[in-house]
């Protein structure tokens, strides 16, 4: 039996006339992957670098835009198409640098997504997570006061055993006035609108800050000095009652000083 070789030009003629019957390869697309399709931030990390790449394919990859469902999830780039956030391939990843804001937390376990999109890809999903084993809280007795009036602040923060108890607490009342006592009260000098900031630490070492801002307003009171006389036409060594009318909005009044023009005063409220 003869030995049945082919020739090698012959193979190659016959895998150019494949080609050229089939066509190139067809073009899959830009597949966008991520280095993790969880972040998760556990109890104390602040930041995770996110990278995403292209696959090797022939198109080109347009501007990669990151969004997200919860305001707490802070992607530090590619935020808007003006980033231009490209990938050449695997050798040539974009960095996100991912930032949570823990003062935006919930108690316990908090999740939310990473929405990545680029045009002509299919977008990609990224879950984040974030526990919460102390949280920074708290509320005011009266959120508007007259001035004069002092502010009482009630602290609200929580804690599981595994953050510890809490045993410093750091109030910073937006005048430049700070208190650490746990439950304060503070009178500013000035009307105004003022931001509150509270921060807590335990005996383990965790801290949480939390910032309300415009939380106190405090207004200037409306004074109105008034009175009324029970008579404005007597004889002498006739008895007139006054009455005092006066009023400063938010504010009570400690104490008056009556004048009657003839030497005689008085600090009663009708004399």
């Amino acid at each position: 039996m003869k030995n049945m070789r082919t020739p090698l030009s012959a193979v190659i003629v016959a895998a150019l006339l494949g080609i050229g019957l089939l066509g190139c390869p067809p073009d899959v697309g830009v597949h966008l992957l991520v280095s993790s399709d969880t972040l998760d931030f556990g109890l104390n990390r602040d930041e995770i670098v996110l990278r995403v790449h292209k696959t090797f394919t022939g198109g080109a990859m347009e501007p990669l835009v990151v969004r997200t469902d919860q305001d707490w999830i802070l992607p530090q780039n590619c935020l808007d198409i003006a980033d231009q956030c490209t990938s050449r391939g695997p050798t040539n990843p974009i960095r996100i640098p991912v930032q949570i804001d823990r003062g935006k937390l919930a108690f316990g376990l908090n999740k939310g997504n990473l929405y990545l999109t680029a045009r002509g890809s299919s977008e990609v999903v990224v879950t984040v997570l974030a526990d919460e084993v102390l949280h920074a809280d708290f509320r005011a007795k009266a959120r508007t006061v007259g001035l004069g009036q002092p502010v009482e602040l009630l602290d609200m923060s929580i804690g599981t055993e595994d953050a510890g108890e809490i045993e410093a607490w750091l109030w910073e009342f937006g005048d430049g006035a700070i208190s650490t006592r746990q439950n304060p009260s503070h009178l500013y000098s000035e009307a105004g609108i003022y931001d509150i900031t509270l921060t807590i630490t335990t005996d383990k070492g965790y801290s949480r800050k939390v910032v309300k801002p415009a939380y106190i307003q405090v207004k200037k009171p409306a004074n109105i000095v008034d009175f009324a006389a029970s008579e404005t036409n007597v004889y002498v060594n006739d008895y007139i009652t006054f009455n005092d009318l006066s009023s400063i909005e938010d504010t009570p009044i400690l104490a008056r000083a009556w004048n009657f023009g003839d030497g005689n005063t008085s600090t009663a409220t009708a004399p």
